[in-house]
């Protein structure tokens, strides 16, 4: 993993740096992304960048919760 972390929804750029409009329903909350390499061999091939509706990690969260809460 290269780079992780939460962008402001007016910083979120392509692979290109160049602006990108989210397609997430209105929030204002920080969105979460993550941007990586898949490597063939030494050199790195294909670059990935993924932003995440914010809401998944709460969804993720409360999901784990219920989970350990049934056993």
């Amino acid at each position: 993993m290269e780079d992780f972390g939460f962008i402001n929804k007016e910083e979120m750029t392509d692979l290109f740096q160049c602006p990108i409009k989210n397609n997430f329903s209105n929030t204002d909350d920080l969105i979460p992304y993550k941007r990586y390499f898949i490597y063939f061999g030494r050199q790195p091939g294909i670059q990935m960048l993924e932003y995440y509706h914010p809401d998944i990690i709460r969804y993720r969260l409360q999901k784990e919760k219920v989970r350990k809460d049934l056993t």
